[in-house]
């Protein structure tokens, strides 16, 4: 059987139960996980890309960095570090 040609070529279907066309359902929680490095025994969460290592997976101290990271992350409107603009250039901090 042949596969189903759209009428409109260009355009996807957006299908109501996913989201739009090629999205995944919502994730349950828009807050980043945080998570264990087994083979480092390190926790770490990941905003925006990249790794952030909070110290000994399970801890008081890698929580409450959890916490303090996330929450700091939340407070710049989930988006990355702002940029420093010096006689340089901007450069991320």
């Amino acid at each position: 059987m042949r596969p189903r040609r759209w009428r409109f070529p260009g355009v996807l279907p957006v299908y109501p139960d996913f989201g739009g066309p090629h999205n995944g359902p919502r994730p349950k929680t828009l807050e980043p996980k945080y998570r264990h490095h087994k083979s480092s025994g390190q926790a770490y969460v990941v905003i925006d890309g990249k790794d952030v290592w909070l110290g000994q997976h399970g801890t008081a101290a890698s929580r409450k960095k959890y916490f303090a990271v996330v929450s700091e992350w939340i407070a710049r409107d989930r988006q990355g570090p702002p940029l420093v603009v010096d006689a340089a250039g901007p450069t991320p901090t």
